[in-house]
């Protein structure tokens, strides 16, 4: 049932969302493009570079040999930037 977002003078937890305009998507998938370029990129580069730096003295610490098959930067990128929706 639907009873729980009826409340006197409360928004509840339901929100009825408008379909987008051609203008609303083109303007945010403009600005995804914007971020992942300058800022989201580089922010996910330095969050690879210090999550590899913290795997690698792990593997020091407990005296064992670094993997072959080391993680992929483009692998970290395509799973962590902004994606653009549906159409």
């Amino acid at each position: 049932m639907f009873w729980g977002c009826f409340t006197y003078d409360h928004k509840g937890p339901c929100y009825i969302y408008y379909p987008k305009t051609l203008e609303q998507k083109a303007i945010n998938e403009e600005k995804m493009d914007k971020l992942n370029k300058e800022e989201i990129k580089d922010e996910c580069r330095e969050l690879f570079n210090i999550q590899e730096r913290a795997k690698e003295a792990e593997w020091d610490r407990k005296g064992r040999a670094w993997p072959k098959n080391r993680a992929l930067w483009e692998v970290f990128w395509k799973n962590n930037k902004f994606e653009k929706g549906p159409s």
